[in-house]
């Protein structure tokens, strides 16, 4: 069984625990646009030179999520999807480790986790969790 990490250059562990995660994106000098994940030319402008990498805000809010009933391939059912909206960046799409009572406009953080599990291997990746708004 082999473990592989979901777009490996658009993330990174961080922290001493290993399971705070960063989020990397693409900052263009030229337009200043965002892009998660990284690119290597800005799809706004096109810039190819004037780009580097950003790590994104530690916090976004929750803009939309589904719950999804039916499992796939190495993920059990129930699990939740949800798009993330990071302050001044872009929008980050990502399953939710914890979902019951998340809404619409809840703050959460990304975390180290595994997406998928099962006899071809492990796939990890980021998630998002709830937290508490009022944490730095």
């Amino acid at each position: 069984m082999a473990d592989t990490t979901l777009a490996p250059g658009a993330w990174r562990w961080d922290g001493e625990t290993g399971q705070d995660v960063v989020l990397l994106a693409t900052h263009c000098g030229r337009c200043g646009a965002q892009t998660f994940p990284p690119v290597a030319a800005c799809p706004g402008c096109w810039e190819r030179a004037d780009l580097h990498e950003v790590a994104l805000p530690r916090r976004g809010t929750v803009h939309a999520l589904t719950v999804t009933h039916i499992p796939a391939d190495g993920i059990d059912a129930p699990y939740a999807v949800a798009y993330v909206d990071v302050p001044d960046g872009p929008r980050v799409c990502g399953r939710l480790r914890e979902w019951d009572g998340v809404r619409v406009g809840d703050p959460v953080e990304p975390v180290a986790g595994v997406l998928r599990a099962g006899s071809t291997g492990t796939v990890h990746g980021w998630l998002f969790r709830p937290t508490d708004a009022e944490q730095p």
